[in-house]
């Protein structure tokens, strides 16, 4: 049975922090006088890689876990979209108010948000008004695809997956990957990464306590290795990269889903992870969704006040902006993710004991 799994939750607390402060460097650049901070950081964004890889791995362990039949895959498509939707839908109004008074303030080149399909996440020929919930459509189509799972036996699981993989492929090379934005997304190559993170979780039983540790060093090397190869070769900077290419999960999925395992495998033998950390990671989704609102509120500050070019200045606005964003996102999960936590509680009665808690809080 799957429990809370601590140092998966320092893990997201990471991924989320990367992807902070890529965006960091995105507001420093456009309201400060005097930028410090490298382009390169947009490598950052090698969080959401990270997320993929960790949801893959959690809904892996759930669905093995998990009894079978339409019902119980209702509850677990009940309970997934309770915990993502609430506070998604809070933010993303938030944004929809601002775009309607002050549309040059929001998204800028995203002039015309398909608003009906950004607040039901679904695939669409412009982004989500609410930038980053690009993230959430592959989310929740990988939700869905896991409920489906669940219809089938334990023992059809993992060929599943792979069958899932080989059709991913197989539309790529029928060229049918942009042929709509539903297809986009169904053979878009970063579905490797949660299928890369549900292999781990099916191996885990097995093999965490034997390689557990070999699987933390090689994911965490691996890992350093694959930014480092971001950053030299300037892939940082190629848009293609991030949002269509190959070579992104080619250079992520294996070093993730190595480091999930190890992690994971962490929690299977008692090693605790420091407790303020992981309330970091409780908070992630949080972070998430309202960063880039809190650091543009607070680059628009910053831009008012400067007086003058100087790396002090930039330090001390910097860490205000961090500061900020935490503080925002502390607000939003206490005052709405957390208690949406505990009323989808309502819906995980037919999962296993621990789902709630061990289940990811969103991206």
């Amino acid at each position: 049975m799957i429990t809370r799994l601590a140092w998966i939750q320092l893990l997201r607390a990471i991924a989320a922090l990367l992807v902070l402060i890529a965006h960091l460097g995105v507001i420093e650049a456009k309201y400060a006088i005097d930028p410090i901070l490298s382009d390169w950081l947009s490598a950052g964004f090698a969080g959401v890689d990270l997320f993929f890889v960790i949801s893959g791995f959690i809904m892996a362990r759930l669905a093995d876990d998990a009894a079978r039949g339409p019902a119980v895959a209702r509850t677990f498509i009940l309970a997934r979209a309770g915990r993502i939707y609430p506070l998604y839908w809070a933010v993303t109004a938030v944004i929809t108010a601002m775009w309607l008074v002050r549309p040059d303030m929001v998204f800028a080149s995203n002039a015309t948000p398909d608003l009906v399909r950004s607040f039901l996440l679904l695939p669409a020929d412009t982004p989500p008004i609410l930038a980053v919930g690009w993230t959430l459509v592959h989310e929740m189509y990988f939700y869905v695809i896991f409920a489906l799972l669940l219809l089938l036996p334990k023992r059809a699981l993992l060929p599943a997956l792979l069958i899932w993989g080989a059709f991913v492929v197989g539309g790529q090379i029928a060229l049918i990957g942009a042929a709509s934005p539903e297809a986009r997304v169904v053979f878009h190559p970063l579905t490797f990464e949660f299928i890369a993170g549900a292999l781990a979780g099916f191996g885990y039983p097995r093999y965490a306590s034997k390689w557990g540790n070999l699987a933390l060093a090689l994911g965490i090397s691996g890992m350093v290795m694959a930014l480092g190869a971001v950053i030299a070769t300037g892939l940082w900077s190629d848009s293609a990269f991030w949002t269509g290419s190959w070579l992104r999960p080619t250079i992520f999925a294996a070093p993730g889903a190595l480091l999930v395992f190890g992690l994971a495998a962490r929690d299977a033998i008692g090693r605790g992870a420091p407790p303020f950390l992981v309330h970091l990671g409780d908070q992630s989704y949080a972070l998430y969704l309202t960063h880039v609102l809190s650091l543009s509120a607070m680059g628009r500050v910053w831009q008012a006040i400067a007086q003058f070019a100087s790396p002090v200045d930039n330090v001390i606005s910097l860490a205000a902006l961090v500061l900020v964003a935490y503080l925002g996102a502390e607000v939003a999960f206490r005052l709405v993710d957390k208690p949406i936590h505990h009323v989808v509680r309502a819906f995980t009665k037919g999962l296993p004991k621990g789902l709630s808690s061990a289940a990811p809080r969103g991206i």
